[in-house]
């Protein structure tokens, strides 16, 4: 290759980079100008006291009820408790109080699927599940 074609391909190259800054800009541009429509569009439709209702509707959904059932809540391991039982009904709120659900755990010598919460819930597990 000689010095003419290595300056065109450079060249070239070069060409290129700026294209692709030049779309990357472009697109930047393009959602910065989305993101002020947006917001413009929530200013017009959330109502001044929005805030108020959303803490207020927050706080109404974060005072659970007690949960009765037959479930055995246990002592896992040093870290964890485990909550077995049939826990389908409920299985959205042990996720939202911050359950993992793991289908093999053991739980007297036997593999059994159940819910691990952190010790440092385990008062506030035991004040949801009340066990029949």
């Amino acid at each position: 290759m000689d010095a003419f074609e290595v300056a065109v391909l450079q060249s070239e190259a070069e060409q290129n980079r700026q294209a692709e800054q030049a779309a990357k800009q472009q697109r930047q541009e393009h959602d910065e100008r989305l993101k002020a429509i947006e917001q413009q569009r929530l200013e017009e439709i959330v109502p001044d006291d929005a805030k108020a209702v959303i803490v207020a509707e927050t706080a109404i959904n974060n005072t659970p009820e007690a949960i009765t059932g037959d479930y055995v809540i246990v002592d896992y391991s040093e870290k964890a408790l485990a909550v077995f039982g049939d826990t389908r009904a409920i299985k959205d709120r042990l996720k939202a109080w911050g359950g993992r659900f793991n289908p093999k755990l053991t739980h007297e010598g036997q593999k059994k699927a159940g819910w691990i919460f952190s010790k440092s819930k385990e008062q506030e597990v035991k004040n949801l599940l009340t066990v029949k």
